[in-house]
Order: structure tokens, then sequence, then C-alpha cells
């Protein structure tokens, strides 16, 4: 099944951003892939969103915004909220100084009026850039009302049963969605997920320590209960997953030999 990958059209000009949408549908069968485009009509509304929680695989972003500009849009976004995975692609009807749009680390400068060609080139580099990237970094996808978030498997602490929801929990912020921690196990089992608890579905990875009772995690404040007969399971695959550690820091050290 193709992932969905989520697009970001930013534009002041709401013709320029009609016609760039209609052109990403034209190339989305063409390139075999799923697009979830959402657009914005100011910089504003745009980092706003991003602050919270918001997240684009790529962003079409034009440069000459009104109050804040496309230049400052996307240093904010590489600086304030560390998208450093997100293709840029500036658009400008203008010649602009590609130095400082270099420091963006923008993949493209795409001349307005906007061509399909442009734009399919776009989308299938960073398509074919994505399916590397997807090797190396994955992200649990979930939805909130009708925004759709992403975060680095890698930054989730833990999950917790609330009410009809979950809560998401990571070392800097917390959200709730509607799940069950059975349906969030069965996605992330083989990412080293466990169960200390029925409520609870824990990354391995932030585990500092635990016991017949509770656990700790790295940098988290609260301590997590472990129910006595999830105690056993638990050990088996903490001496499992310290075992595949040990082989992968050995590999890498004989590697760079």
């Amino acid at each position: 099944m193709l992932r969905k990958i989520k697009i970001g059209i930013c534009d002041d000009d709401i013709k320029s951003c009609e016609e760039l949408y209609k052109i990403i549908e034209q190339c989305e069968n063409k390139i075999r892939l799923k697009v979830d485009i959402t657009i914005y009509y100011s910089g504003e509304k745009l980092l706003k969103d991003l602050s919270q929680g918001q997240y684009f695989d790529i962003l079409f972003l034009d440069v000459q915004l009104k109050n804040i500009d496309g230049l400052n849009v996307a240093f904010m976004i590489r600086q304030n909220f560390k998208h450093n995975s997100t293709h840029i692609y500036y658009v400008t009807a203008y010649k602009q100084d590609a130095r400082k749009m270099l420091r963006t680390r923008a993949m493209d400068i795409l001349p307005k009026p906007v061509k399909l060609k442009d734009v399919y080139n776009a989308l299938q580099m960073s398509a074919e850039l994505m399916k590397i990237l997807d090797s190396k970094e994955k992200f649990f996808e979930y939805q909130i009302q009708s925004t759709y978030y992403k975060t680095p498997i890698k930054e989730i602490a833990y999950f917790q049963k609330y009410k009809d929801k979950v809560i998401i929990i990571t070392k800097n912020d917390r959200r709730e969605f509607y799940s069950t921690i059975e349906n969030i196990y069965q996605e992330l089992k083989e990412y080293d997920f466990v169960c200390p608890d029925r409520s609870f579905l824990v990354n391995f990875l932030c585990v500092e320590h635990f016991n017949m009772k509770e656990m700790k995690l790295t940098g988290i404040a609260e301590v997590l209960p472990v129910a006595r007969s999830r105690y056993a399971g638990l050990k088996a695959h903490w001496a499992e997953y310290k075992l595949r550690e040990h082989i992968r820091d050995d590999f890498f050290a004989i590697s760079q030999q």
C-alpha cells in the first residue's frame, strides 16, 4: 500500500494555489503517489499549524508572501521546528538570491507560473528520495479531527489509554487521538514497543530500568506501572533487545575498522 505523502502549498495568491493544486493532482496518478494537500494563504497560518504539530513531507513555498516572506518561513521551519526532512520547493515570479534559498536546504526553485513538467520532476525526485529516507527514519502517523500528524518513532516515549482515546507522549509533547492500545501495538510491535500494563505501550528505546512493579523512562518524570503477569515477558523481550543492540554495535565497530 502506498504511503500518503503530505504536501503543503503556501501562497497568498488564491489563483496560484488553485493552479498548483490541480497540477499536483494531475501528477498524482502518473507517479503513483497518494497525496494529502493543504493550502495556506499566509506564512503566519502555516507557522501556527507547524507549531501545533503539523508536518509536511513536501512544501511548495511562495517567496513573496505578505508580512513574513517565504525565506523567513523556511528558516523558521529549519531552525525553530527542526523539520529537516521536509522537502522545500520555492515558487517565485522574480529573480531571487539563490544563495539565501540554499541556506534553507531547498530542493529547487520553480518559476511562476508553475508548469506541470517542473512540478512532476519535483514530486518524482522527492518520492525517490523519501523511499531512501523512509528506510532510515520511520514515522507514526495519526489524525486529530481533520489534521494529520506524523512523529518520528524514535521520539515516542509511550502511549497511554485514556477513556476512548490514546495519549501519545514524547519528551516534549503529548496529544490525544482516537485509537486503541491494541491497534497501535499491532502497527508498532516490530519497533520494540511493549505493554508493561494493559493501559500503556512503551518504546523500549526509552526505557531506563524496570522491575516487577514499575518502569522508569529516560527523560520522563512519570513512573509507569508494570503488571506482575507481564514481568517475565518484559524480561525476555529486554534480553533479546539488548542482544540485538550488542550485535549491531559489534557489526558497526568491525565495519569501521
